[in-house]
């Protein structure tokens, strides 16, 4: 069994995906202990799907010290709410620890039609990504929805899954998808291992305690097939 590091993933490469499920209170507090480790493999630029891309001039006045956090917290909070009970403080806090490692935040979500929305939100995003990251330094990471990354849309083939390219696949990027592990203590380091119970199959998979106050880092993901 080969453990795997976010420096390994991104050796060669310009960018990740990080799969998130929106329901799930427990994912955005590990993406948020990662960006150190992140930023030392060079990320810039943290693209953000649960940031309404309407928002992009309010986070850039932000990152920047030209808007304060309660301007953010109020234009933000209702949509953030939309994904579980209090996601504002997970995400905001999210948005802090980027600003704090020097990476921009780019918001990616956009207005599509809800019958073809992860194929054509994918093709939007890969198009902003592309055309952003030609001007922009540094690394990428793309912490968007597990279901908009290849790997998950390959293995799941339920319904049109199948009709579309997934995201990771789209920018040539590996994917990382997490799972909780329920049974860890808080003083533990992550767990890691297959996650094929019940997890979005993504590239690799990162097992992640239950209580969020776990640091995560470098002993980042295992692979997910051999």
């Amino acid at each position: 069994m080969q453990l795997f590091g976010l420096k390994d993933l991104l050796e060669g490469r310009k960018g990740i995906a990080l799969g998130d499920e929106h329901n799930c209170p427990d994912i955005v507090p590990a993406v948020t202990a990662m960006l150190p480790e992140l930023s030392r493999q060079h990320v810039k630029t943290l693209y953000i799907e649960m940031l309404p891309r309407d928002a992009a001039p309010l986070l850039a006045d932000y990152i920047q010290g030209k808007a304060s956090r309660f301007e953010v917290m109020e234009t933000l909070t209702a949509h953030w709410d939309s994904f579980y009970e209090n996601a504002h403080q997970n995400l905001m806090t999210l948005i802090d620890a980027a600003k704090a490692q020097g990476m921009e935040v780019v918001p990616l979500d956009v207005r599509v039609p809800m019958d073809e929305r992860i194929k054509r939100a994918n093709l939007k995003w890969q198009d902003i990504i592309t055309r952003e990251q030609a001007d922009r330094p540094g690394k990428f990471a793309v912490f968007c929805g597990a279901m908009h990354l290849d790997s998950f849309n390959r293995y799941s083939r339920e319904g049109d899954w199948d009709s579309y390219t997934g995201l990771d696949k789209l920018l040539d990027i590996p994917s990382v998808s997490f799972a909780t592990l329920t049974t860890q203590r808080a003083s533990a380091p992550p767990a890691i291992r297959q996650g094929n119970a019940g997890v979005p199959e993504c590239d690799y998979v990162m097992m992640i305690p239950k209580e969020r106050s776990v640091a995560m880092g470098a002993e980042a993901v295992l692979p997910q097939r051999f």
